[in-house]
């Protein structure tokens, strides 16, 4: 397992060790996520600390997802000085095992905000990708998901990304992580780190069912096109 930063926080009331006042609680381990009593008789401590791992991917890297009920979060900043406004959007396509959508309505995007199961659903298109954190969200319940629906797909298009001249090479640090909907802790993150250049459209990352196991997949997969494309190819 890759190097995973951990962090560690106190509940409760007690005295806090003096050296944790002036340094940060966080640590660089590789651990599985546990919850674990410290007792201390130097500082008298008798809290439990939680250890909340966030597992960061590789492109092409693969782990379990075992949260049934999560949101998926999409962020990116772009260069705004190339000219016209930057409108990137997130997209989801549910496929069967054929690779291909059930029915239309099994695309959700800005204009079909929620899957005929109501296992997807996509809070809305932001216009304009400013601030920190996430720029679009898409949250995901497992557990409705149509018995057809064995991949999940994410894609994100620039729109009218020919007219406006505008292309991936202009977008940086993106990403795009799991969040549980259980108790809000980040479990996956990918951090897009290729260097896209003429792409306008980007496979973000996958779920995908294998042997009754839900996987996400990192996969930052660039093409030329637009949500066009992507309906031709799973369609």
């Amino acid at each position: 397992m890759l190097p995973i930063f951990i962090l560690l926080i106190f509940y409760g009331t007690t005295t806090v060790p003096h050296s944790c006042r002036h340094f940060p609680l966080i640590c660089l381990a590789s651990l599985q996520k546990t919850k674990f009593a410290l007792h201390s008789p130097f500082y008298n401590i008798n809290t439990l600390l939680y250890v909340i791992m966030a597992i960061s991917l590789l492109k092409g890297q693969r782990e379990d997802l075992n949260a049934p009920k999560f949101t998926i979060g999409l962020g990116w900043d772009t260069n705004s000085s190339a000219g016209a406004a930057f409108d990137l959007d997130a997209s989801v396509f549910l496929l069967n095992d054929d690779r291909k959508i059930p029915a239309d309505e099994f695309f959700v995007f800005y204009n079909n905000l929620v899957s005929p199961d109501e296992a997807v659903e996509h809070t809305g298109d932001n216009l304009t990708g400013e601030g920190d954190g996430d720029d679009e969200q898409i949250r995901v319940d497992l557990s409705k998901i149509d018995p057809r629906v064995k991949e999940v797909v994410i894609v994100v298009t620039i729109h009218q990304a020919e007219s406006r001249r505008q292309n991936f090479g202009q977008v940086r640090n993106s990403f795009v992580r799991i969040v549980d909907a259980a108790n809000d802790n980040e479990i996956l993150k990918y951090e897009l780190d290729e260097d896209f250049s003429i792409e306008t459209a980007v496979e973000f990352g996958r779920i995908y069912l294998r042997n009754g196991q839900w996987r996400f997949e990192a996969v930052g997969a660039g093409m030329k096109g637009g949500l066009q494309e992507y309906l031709d190819k799973y369609n």
